[in-house]
């Protein structure tokens, strides 16, 4: 659904699945690119490990080796190694506390990120890494 704002520009009201088939394609990208070691997460741990939550809930991320899902153990390792945030011990724990954070004035991650594809920006996901903010000479 599209709408016209007061400024005159279209905005796309998104729903939640097409949020997290956006995010779910972002992340499935992140982990088969290339690691060229420049990436480096911006956001809180809290924002990434919401953001492998959900990308892993829909078991659209397979396993290259096995074509099973991916567990959200492996999911962790790759996309916090890629962006160098730690490992968390207990990956289950993290992200359900990540996404039932309380008492917090900020919206969840995936509101947030419904918000910058409905601003027109394409990679919400990895615009918050250092290598996709870098300008080139």
């Amino acid at each position: 659904m599209t709408e016209q704002t007061s400024t005159g520009n279209n905005r796309t009201n998104l729903c939640r699945q097409q949020v997290e088939q956006c995010l779910t394609a972002e992340m499935q990208q992140l982990i088969n690119g290339a690691d060229n070691g420049t990436d480096c997460w911006r956001g809180s741990k809290a924002d990434l490990y919401e953001a492998i939550y959900v990308a892993w809930d829909t078991h659209l991320i397979r396993d290259e080796a096995t074509g099973c899902p991916m567990l959200l153990k492996q999911m962790m390792a790759v996309v916090c190694g890629r962006m160098k945030v730690g490992v968390p011990a207990n990956p289950y724990s993290a992200t359900r506390k990540a996404c039932q954070r309380k008492g917090v004035r900020a919206a969840s991650y995936m509101e947030r990120y419904r918000y910058m594809l409905e601003q027109g920006n394409s990679h919400p996901l990895t615009s918050q890494s250092n290598q996709n903010n870098q300008t080139t000479n």
